[in-house]
């Protein structure tokens, strides 16, 4: 079974530290399964929870690395005072599958992968979705989308709470 780490709104605080509302990019793609965690939660956060922040990454318009690069210069231009936080599936131990994690140091999106070398954000939100080995990899593309989808509504809402 599927287990989601408990978290809560308190471990959002960040997102209220510079009095502007903070940009959200959300990676991923619809063509993997591991990897829709970001546009998943980019569609709840603008459709569902409808935050007042800007949100870049959705299943209709996705954020992924054939154009993080291209966003990344627009968010540059529009919100150069906004803190970005990066929302991203990710690999790991086996047993922090399920786990959500807060970083303050942005991410590399597709270091698992040795895809991209660039550090993008200002902070991280990533949940673990499937062990970083050879065979978790190739897993990747079949999680479960029941548990991609809990952790998903889980961020949302944990972030919806702060505004």
């Amino acid at each position: 079974m599927d287990k989601i780490t408990q978290i809560n709104s308190t471990d959002f605080q960040f997102l209220k530290i510079t009095g502007v509302p903070p940009v959200f990019v959300c990676v991923g793609t619809d063509c993997v399964m591991g990897d829709t965690l970001g546009p998943i939660t980019g569609q709840l956060l603008t459709k569902k929870h409808n935050i007042p922040c800007y949100v870049y990454g959705t299943l209709t318009s996705p954020v992924t690395a054939k154009n993080l690069d291209e966003y990344f210069n627009l968010i540059e231009k529009k919100h150069p005072y906004n803190p970005v936080v990066i929302i991203d599936a990710a690999l790991g131990k086996k047993d922090d599958i399920g786990k959500i994690k807060i970083s303050n140091t942005g991410i590399i999106p597709g270091s698992a992968y040795k895809t991209n070398k660039k550090k993008y954000g200002d902070y991280a939100i990533t949940a673990i979705v499937s062990e970083n080995t050879p065979k978790g990899k190739e897993e990747f593309k079949y999680v479960s989308l029941n548990l991609i989808s809990s952790l998903a509504e889980t961020i949302a809402q944990n972030i919806s709470m702060c505004f």
